[in-house]
């Protein structure tokens, strides 16, 4: 746990997530490209992100980057709502803005690394991700005396969860 802590704090540090991006210049120069597709992002993010952090991202890859520059890009080049990069990555297939932000990262590191990277196959893994998460399966909460007002499933990604039952 406190290894996840840390390396949760470090992607934090990667790229701070600031309320005002005004006095950042990496972030306003970012927040100016406001990329309509895949390949604008990925452009942008080249251009614009230090020297350091893309030859960090070159070399360990994304694994601090989900809550750092990720968050960034999900909360700032509107993925949660209807901006056009957004927009323009549902309609190739991706559902949720942290698959688009990780899609978007994944594109950075492979053409950083002069890789080959498999769009359609990141599209399936995660329809198939979230056509699964969306089976669920009622099992038993446990314990001895299991609360009526609680109900316990298994998602198809084997994800267990409860939710306060909805009494009719």
């Amino acid at each position: 746990m406190r290894q996840l802590f840390v390396a949760l704090a470090l992607g934090l540090l990667a790229f701070p997530v600031q309320a005002d991006d005004s006095n950042d210049p990496v972030a306003t120069a970012l927040l100016a490209c406001e990329p309509q597709d895949l390949d604008a992002a990925v452009s942008c993010l080249e251009t614009h992100l230090p020297v350091d952090h893309l030859a960090k991202l070159r070399e360990d890859g994304l694994a601090l980057d989900h809550f750092g520059l990720g968050m960034w890009i999900r909360n700032n080049w509107g993925l949660w709502a209807d901006g056009a990069l957004g927009s323009s990555m549902r309609n190739q297939g991706f559902l949720h803005p942290d698959d688009m932000s990780s899609v978007i990262l994944e594109s950075l590191v492979a053409r950083l690394r002069d890789e080959e990277y498999d769009l359609e196959a990141r599209v399936a893994h995660y329809k198939n991700y979230w056509d699964r998460a969306n089976q669920r399966e009622e099992v038993s909460c446990g314990g001895e005396n299991p609360s009526p007002s609680r109900k316990c499933f298994v998602d198809g990604n084997g994800t267990f969860y409860s939710e306060k039952a909805v009494n009719d």
